[in-house]
Parts: structure tokens; sequence; C-alpha cells
């Protein structure tokens, strides 16, 4: 993981956010997709009706928290260089407290509630990996700064 976060940390903050985010948005369609493979149809009621969760809505749910909280973390970083160890711990306890909030309590078949909260356990690396990449880059910044 160490090289990981070191070979990201070589890049412009907003490319390490939109690497995490594609790479949430993928790793989140592919457990959908193989779990559609095994017929889990992602059904639950709303208080419209019956909903199916698609996939826009996925990587919708996917893209937009992490895309916000990694900016977050990036502005914020610039003053406060702990906010990216605060930031991953708040942001698993989301990930996966958003299970128990969520996705239980939908009234999901057991194969849509065990995928969507794989798709929520996966975003955690992916968060805590892009979060310590510009945590890292802060730090070389910092160091090329006090070296110069």
């Amino acid at each position: 993981m160490r090289r990981l976060v070191t070979g990201l940390a070589g890049l412009r903050p907003v490319w390490i956010i939109l690497v995490a985010v594609v790479t949430a948005v993928l790793v989140n369609l592919a457990i959908y997709g193989v779990a559609r493979l095994a017929g889990v149809e992602f059904w639950f009621t709303a208080a419209g009706g019956p909903l199916q969760v698609l996939p826009p809505v996925l990587t919708l749910f996917t893209a937009a928290p992490l895309a916000a909280g990694l900016t977050i973390a990036a502005v914020v970083g610039r003053w406060w260089r702990s906010v990216f160890v605060v930031a991953a711990i708040v942001a698993v306890i989301l990930e996966i407290g958003s299970i128990f909030t969520l996705t239980i309590p939908a009234d999901f078949d057991t194969g849509s509630t065990l995928s969507l909260s794989l798709c929520h356990i996966a975003m955690a690396p992916v968060t805590v990996i892009a979060l310590f990449a510009l945590r890292g880059r802060r730090r070389s910044q910092v160091q090329k700064a006090s070296d110069g």
C-alpha cells in the first residue's frame, strides 16, 4: 500500500481525487455487475412505491460523496495537515456506518443488501489510500519548500 500511496502522491491533487473516484466507481460497478449476473435485482420500497438501484444511481452515490470529501480534505489540508488522518477515520466510520443506517433498513433482499454493503466496504480502502496520497503530497511540498 505504501508504494501505491507514494506513487499517487506524485500526482496533482485533482488527479489523485479523479483516480480515486474512477477506481471506486469501477469497483462498485463490478460488484453490482457480478450481483446482477447472480440474479440480484436491487429493488426496494420507497414512499412512492418500488424502486430499483440502477448503475447511474450507484455511480452518483459513489462518486459525489467521495469527490466532495476528498476535495474538502485537500483544501483544508493546505492549512491543517492532520485533516487527512481525521478524514480517513471519519470516512471509514461513515462508509461502514451507512450500511447500518441506509442499506440494512431499506427493504432490500439479502443479495441486494450484501452487494450494496460490499460497495460500502470497498470504498474504505480507496478513500484511505487517496487521503494518504494527498497527505504525502502535502508532506513532499513542505519538504521541497524547506529544502529550497
